[in-house]
């Protein structure tokens, strides 16, 4: 496996300490030491800090371990990809698949497009395109 997409919500749980984290940060080592690319939309880099913001207005993480999540985000090396081709793609999968955004659809289409897994902890969207889209893989399916 040389590359893979990650989303927000598998992201979120190498910041925060919360279900499945641990489980996603070995992932993301065995990916790291093995030379894994990771990708994501351009959209992951707004949409992880809004969840780290959002959890220190709830009380439920410090502004100091929000702020070192954000910048362990930054120090993952994610590779950010933005097109054209991929706003078009993801507006194709949100019609398809009836999404009401197309935020989840922009992950799937930068799978597609890059022809590499999708991996999300996103149970929800799992279940839109179960059996219709074997690339968007949960967690526990890379485990």
């Amino acid at each position: 496996m040389g590359v893979v997409c990650v989303d927000a919500s598998l992201v979120v749980k190498w910041l925060v300490d919360e279900e499945e984290s641990e489980l996603a940060l070995e992932i993301l080592e065995s990916w790291l030491s093995g030379g894994v690319t990771i990708i994501s939309p351009t959209l992951l880099i707004y949409e992880v800090p809004s969840v780290l913001r959002k959890l220190t207005m709830q009380g439920k993480l410090t502004p100091e371990r929000a702020w070192e999540g954000f910048q362990y985000l930054g120090a993952v090396g994610i590779q950010l990809e933005s097109s054209a081709q991929l706003l078009l793609k993801a507006w194709e999968i949100s019609m398809q698949f009836r999404m009401s955004t197309i935020y989840d659809a922009a992950y799937i289409a930068l799978a597609e497009l890059r022809g590499c897994p999708l991996y999300t902890c996103d149970r929800r969207l799992i279940r839109v395109v179960d059996g219709k889209l074997p690339w968007v893989k949960g967690l526990t399916d890379q485990a």
